[in-house]
């Protein structure tokens, strides 16, 4: 039986999702990227990377500080879009 969230959220195609540690990696901070670019309206986002318009099209002006603080919401965002058995 569907329930109000099914309404809610697309089916997201299954995709390897770029794994990084925002607080812990160094280096260069990596796009969320995985080149499965769906936007869902509704979040005005990409099922894909969890990033919102603005902040795709922003990445490559961003700080890495900045892009930092986009990936801490995109880690939030991907739990929040994961039925939780399916999370390790």
């Amino acid at each position: 039986m569907a329930s109000a969230d099914d309404a809610v959220r697309p089916e997201r195609p299954a995709v390897t999702q770029v794994a990084f540690d925002p607080d812990r990696d160094a280096g260069p901070v990596p796009s969320p990227c995985v080149n499965v670019c769906e936007l869902d309206a509704a979040r005005q986002g990409c099922i894909g990377c969890f990033r919102l318009l603005g902040e795709i099209s922003g990445w490559r002006a961003m700080s890495d500080d900045d892009k930092r603080a986009i990936w801490r919401q995109v880690l939030v965002r991907r739990k929040q879009a994961t039925p939780q058995e399916e999370r390790p």
